[in-house]
């Protein structure tokens, strides 16, 4: 009841936060953190018999949560409304259409290779087991150019079009950002481009029906647009979880409130898990590192393994994460594996204060407006709420995305709103 009572007090909190501090209670802060208090109180009633984590894990949760809501509170500009500058950006769209192509005829690959094995077997479990396979391509260049480099591009594309959407209200956009969600679910075999697509909706339309743009003077159809969006995405989850055989309720208990459950197995078993073997902010500042690390490995400099290496020998094979059943789980440890890794509990300090300050820094460099500051503030909301499952600012996708957002918005006039 006290571990409850101790989530109940931070959704409190942010809401009241968000309020005093951007005038309304609704925000990416209240959001992250109701989000993930849920799945965390969900993880102690041990559904569909997973296994229930100690009293530990929710503290570690409280700290992350906890400081992520004193960084906004301190260091966040006031006043929401004010996010939309008077002047804004206008894109030169040749750029990200030109990234839209060669995002899916990089992507093609995969994307072949996924629909034939979904149809021979229906099921987007082997899609995903393709996907992570050692053996699908030849060489290391093949791996960046077919899978790194346009899943990256794919997902900031996704972001790109749902703002193009919120911004001048034309449904094309929309419908390029979904097709590219559901040509990356079929190609990797999981949700996440789809949770993508609906979280960067979700925010974007948070930001822009509160600002004076073309959205506020369609307010109306915007919200009808948004129902329709959340009940067309829901329909797609559940489609996409029936194709992987799997009942959605327990599926989405599992995929959610079953990253705690590994985390407190991870924790029952140190050293099975290298938890006592630091790496010092080597996980922590993956996404920075990994691409310095891999260029120098291209140019024979070093030998050194890169980040993501140091995860996926530990984690990505399956673990029963079940008490009164056998689950079998992996890969989705929340993002506090990473920051355990690196320096213990000290890591959760430091890692919180990290992803919760790039983030509090891009939601203030929004009031310059920029369309760039806009998009990646979004992304890392994102990463945010993904936090509950995974630490989405990891390995080579981020520097991918970011770059692809930055040539997204690279060529702009200014325009008076």
């Amino acid at each position: 009841m006290e571990l409850l009572i101790g989530y109940i007090f931070l959704v409190y909190i942010s809401f009241f936060v968000s309020k005093f501090k951007f005038g309304r209670f609704l925000t990416f802060l209240s959001s992250f953190v109701s989000l993930y208090s849920f799945f965390a109180c969900l993880s102690m009633m041990g559904l569909y018999g997973l296994r229930i984590p100690s009293a530990d894990i929710h503290y570690f949760n409280f700290t992350y949560l906890l400081i992520v809501i004193v960084i906004v509170t301190i260091f966040a500009r006031p006043i929401y409304s004010s996010l939309i500058s008077k002047e804004d950006e206008q894109i030169n769209m040749l750029i990200p259409y030109i990234l839209e192509c060669v995002g899916l005829a990089s992507i093609s690959y995969l994307f072949v290779q996924g629909m034939i094995l979904f149809v021979s077997t229906g099921s987007l479990t082997s899609v995903r087991a393709m996907f992570f396979s050692e053996n699908l391509f030849q060489s290391d260049l093949m791996y960046i150019f077919l899978k790194t480099f346009p899943t990256g591009i794919l997902n900031a594309m996704i972001i790109f079009f749902v703002w193009m959407y919120f911004n001048q209200m034309k449904m094309k956009y929309l419908c390029i950002a979904f097709v590219n969600a559901i040509v990356m679910a079929f190609s990797n075999g999981g949700r996440y481009a789809l949770e993508l697509f609906l979280f960067s909706a979700f925010l974007f339309y948070l930001i822009e029906i509160h600002s004076k743009n073309t959205l506020s003077q369609n307010s109306a159809r915007a919200k009808k647009v948004a129902v329709s969006l959340a009940l067309l995405m829901l329909t797609v989850l559940v489609v996409s979880t029936m194709a992987r055989n799997q009942s959605f309720l327990s599926s989405l208990g599992v995929y959610f409130a079953g990253s705690f459950s590994f985390l407190d197995l991870i924790c029952s078993s140190p050293n099975l898990f290298a938890l006592n073997d630091h790496m010092y902010g080597y996980l922590t500042f993956g996404a920075i590192l990994e691409p310095f690390v891999l260029l120098l490995k291209f140019l024979h400099l070093t030998d050194m393994k890169i980040p993501s290496y140091y995860f996926n020998i530990y984690c990505q094979s399956f673990y029963n994460i079940g008490s009164s059943s056998h689950i079998l789980f992996n890969n989705n440890t929340t993002v506090l594996y990473y920051w355990l890794r690196d320096y213990g509990f000290a890591g959760i300090i430091i890692g919180s204060t990290f992803l919760g300050g790039l983030t509090t820094f891009f939601y203030n460099k929004m009031h310059e407006g920029k369309v760039f500051f806009k998009l990646v503030f979004v992304y890392f909301c994102v990463v945010l709420f993904n936090s509950v499952m995974t630490y989405q600012f990891f390995g080579q996708a981020p520097f991918v995305v970011i770059l692809t957002l930055y040539l997204c918005t690279k060529s702009t006039r200014k325009c008076k709103k």
